[in-house]
């Protein structure tokens, strides 16, 4: 009868101890900060950019390893979960086919954080921003013309700008005019 008395006794002790580790663990509080790669894109269905959520502790550390990230948004579409690598969870913002401006929204319910950015979804051929990059790379040769402000590329081309892919055997950009031939 005393082995059995000891063995609930530990048994609760237990149970108490493990009861004030969960009190323990109440959400922290994290700030959360998004941003787009690139900040505007084509509404043209296929066009798309990178939502980054990064999420920090109140001490300015990454949040840990698989803090899960929630997102939603209110034009075109997105993965809806993610998690943390380094304190950032990387989301595809797909593109709509209507023009307007989307409102993306993240959330770490572990965190108490909600954060919201938008994404601007473009008329086709709507001239590019300033702040906008574009990525152009080839096989054979590419070069810049800094008076004519002209980029050249032959042989096996591939141009990337605000998620449209361009594959071609030459192009020509014009960087003052903003077209590519």
């Amino acid at each position: 009868m005393v082995g059995k008395l000891m063995r609930v006794s530990l048994i609760l002790v237990i149970m108490a101890m493990f009861a004030c580790v969960r009190v323990e663990c109440a959400p922290w509080n994290y700030s959360l900060w998004l941003r787009a790669n690139p900040q505007a894109i084509v509404a043209d269905g296929r066009s798309e950019t990178t939502v980054s959520a990064e999420v920090r502790d109140s001490s300015g550390r990454a949040a840990p390893d698989g803090t899960v990230v929630d997102f939603t948004t209110s034009l075109g579409t997105v993965q809806r979960t993610e998690r943390t690598t380094a304190g950032v969870a990387r989301v595809r913002l797909h593109s709509d086919t209507t023009v307007g401006t989307a409102l993306v929204s993240a959330v770490v319910a572990t965190g108490n954080v909600v954060a919201q950015l938008k994404v601007d979804f473009l008329e086709p051929g709507t001239e590019m921003f300033d702040e906008s990059f574009m990525s152009v790379s080839s096989k054979n040769y590419l070069g810049y013309d800094v008076g004519s402000r002209t980029v050249d590329a032959a042989g096996g081309v591939k141009i990337y700008h605000r998620g449209l892919y361009i594959t071609a055997e030459e192009a020509q950009i014009d960087l003052s005019r903003n077209t590519i031939r």
